[in-house]
């Protein structure tokens, strides 16, 4: 029985049409590694190579923007921090505490092209919600900081953002 990738491979070789020319772009590394495999076992003549990627990698080929290591990003994220919230900054260790989840939550909202200010709004909306018995002269600094912190995370995302492209990153 054939494997899927080996039927794929069987498919490209009866098309005819010439391998340098063609671009195939596969889920990923892996699967480009064992689509090259299939297709040397069956070709028994010299040609070129076609032109393979990962989906990972068709989309950095086409953005331009080399990803950043996870440590590297909450490098530049603490500096962005730092620059836009310079009046009640967190010490480094504090922000590496809640820094991860928050660029997850960027990262997802770039994944689904969710419109970030408006999801933040109704992120402080929420919260301010949840602390609706409480009045503001009565709600406590971290009732309060909290609720500013939702408000300030559009400008972090925009800034980081801003930061990432200015440096050929993603």
């Amino acid at each position: 029985m054939q494997s899927f990738l080996e039927e794929i491979a069987d498919y490209i070789l009866a098309d005819k049409h010439s391998m340098e020319n063609l671009v195939l772009v596969v889920p990923s590394r892996r699967a480009k590694r064992y689509l090259s495999k299939a297709l040397s076992e069956k070709i028994t003549t010299a040609v070129f190579s076609p032109k393979m990627y990962s989906i990972e990698d068709f989309v950095q080929e086409l953005s331009g923007l080399q990803p950043i290591k996870a440590a590297a990003l909450q490098f530049q994220f603490y500096e962005v921090y730092s620059q836009t919230a310079a009046a009640k900054q967190q010490s480094f260790e504090q922000f590496l505490h809640w820094a991860p989840v928050l660029l997850k939550d960027f990262n997802d909202l770039d994944a689904h092209l969710a419109p970030v200010v408006e999801v933040f709004d109704y992120m402080t909306s929420l919260e301010k919600i949840k602390s609706w018995a409480q009045e503001e002269e009565t709600r406590t600094s971290v009732i309060t900081n909290y609720l500013e912190f939702w408000k300030q995370a559009p400008a972090l995302y925009h800034a980081l953002y801003s930061t990432l492209l200015a440096q050929q990153m993603g």
